[in-house]
């Protein structure tokens, strides 16, 4: 009963963040925009709710957007694993050097946040011994933790592929 009471009290809050810019205040904006700004902010909640295996319905707190049988095929085949996947998540994270941290966060924007100038492919180069699959390993690892991996790609159409290159610098991301 708390959640949808803290729902009610700060709805304007949570769904400004989805409203078009021309629109200073959720009051300003048409009666559908407001709407659509209220689901947007409902099914940004639902997805952190379900980082952590839970959902709206289950906190109380009014449904977001129903998902495809894809989106939901997805969540369950993740939903045993979440606890496992984000503990292991962290654990690399306090693992990374300040160098793999910055590849980890350019890859991630690149596909949770991409613009029209975002490169859809990344090279990591590094010696031997450098991290290079353990910062892949940490990204796949936040990738399938935060939401269904087919928001970001169809499978069949995204491929890792591991070479061994002549190099004598340090590891580095090269958008490609």
């Amino acid at each position: 009963m708390q959640h949808i009471r803290l729902w009610q009290t700060h709805t304007s809050a949570f769904a400004r963040n989805f409203l078009p810019l021309q629109y200073d205040s959720l009051q300003d904006a048409p009666t559908a925009t407001r709407t659509l700004a209220e689901q947007s902010a409902l099914d940004a909640i639902d997805r952190v709710l379900f980082s952590f295996g839970l959902s709206n319905a289950q906190v109380g707190l009014p449904a977001a957007t129903p998902r495809s049988a894809l989106t939901q095929g997805d969540r369950d085949f993740f939903a045993p694993q979440q606890h496992r996947l984000r503990t292991a998540s962290a654990h690399a994270r306090t693992m990374f050097t300040p160098q793999q941290h910055h590849i980890r966060e350019a890859i991630l924007q690149s596909i949770l946040a991409p613009t029209v100038q975002t490169s859809k492919l990344y090279l990591i180069q590094g010696r031997a011994g450098r991290g290079k699959t353990f910062v892949v390993q940490g990204i796949v690892n936040a990738l399938e933790m935060s939401s269904p991996l087919h928001r970001y790609w169809q499978p069949g159409s995204v491929q890792l592929a591991v070479a061994k290159l002549p190099w004598h610098g340090s590891t580095r991301v090269i958008p490609a």
